[in-house]
């Protein structure tokens, strides 16, 4: 009679090599209280099957494992990488927040104001930050398998250049810029995220908007003034600015209304 198959002979148990590491997550780098194979269990039961997967055995948190499910990765970068991204999409909504918040603010809100629901909520948020920035961007760590070291780390997010200026981290760069262009952080952090991390080309969009905004508030004061010296309609006056400082950008609000007053009041 044949033997029977046993799925577990073709896999080989990963080990940290650093103290540090023991019982650590290799995706997270949570306490690791279970163990991830790769290709998942389930999918290896048939002699044969997956002839080019790596069969490891990685430490591993439960979050991660029920993340990585049983989806078919045969080597633990793919899986590590699927597992890293999962983990960055359920805790984004909770991550934005720690960006939004710094603790010197939720700190002077607490004096301010006490232990609210609100400063609690916060405070809650902020406590959970640097844990949760660990784990999302985790990097893994050297691993030994049958004497033998294996390390492919993942991509570290490192510093943050924005128009010359460096930042060591994307939450720094946002306060700091946001302070800088005299703007809230959450409309920075959207245009951030508008256009897939890249700051510089938010930050350029957050000055057109800027200078667009004063522009209108420029055109709205002049069309009063046109309005209380000629009595002409408002609106018309605000249109008929707005058109012809689209068409000569390069002149100041005063030589659009001198164009607007030859050309259509004192003819």
């Amino acid at each position: 009679m044949a033997d029977e198959y046993n799925p577990l002979s073709r896999y080989q148990r990963l080990r940290a090599i650093d103290a540090e590491f023991y019982h650590r997550c290799y995706y997270c780098g949570d306490i690791a209280n279970t163990e991830d194979y790769i290709p998942p269990l389930a999918r290896a039961r048939t002699p044969g099957s997956y002839p080019n997967a790596q069969f490891f055995i990685s430490p591993s948190c439960s979050e991660c494992k029920t993340l990585g499910g049983i989806n078919p990765h045969v080597s633990i970068e793919q899986r590590a990488k699927y597992i890293r991204q999962a983990l960055k999409k359920k805790y984004a909504a909770t991550y934005k927040k720690t960006m939004l918040w710094s603790r010197e603010e939720v700190e002077t809100m607490i004096a301010d104001d006490g232990m609210t629901n609100i400063t609690r909520s916060l405070k809650a948020v902020i406590d959970m930050e640097e844990d949760l920035h660990g784990r999302l961007h985790f990097t893994g760590f050297p691993l030994e398998v049958n004497g033998s070291r294996y390390y492919n780390p993942a991509e570290s997010p490192g510093d943050i250049t924005v128009f010359g200026q460096r930042f060591s981290s994307r939450k720094l760069a946002l306060h700091s810029l946001a302070q800088q262009y005299s703007c809230k952080v959450e409309k920075l952090l959207s245009l951030v995220e508008d256009y897939k991390g890249d700051f510089e080309a938010a930050v350029q969009d957050l000055l057109k908007q800027q200078q667009q905004s004063i522009q209108q508030r420029q055109i709205r004061q002049q069309a009063e003034h046109l309005h209380q010296r000629y009595n002409q309609p408002t609106q018309w006056l605000q249109r008929s600015l707005s058109s012809l400082w689209q068409q000569h950008p390069e002149h100041s609000i005063e030589q659009i209304s001198q164009q607007l007053v030859e050309r259509y009041i004192n003819r």
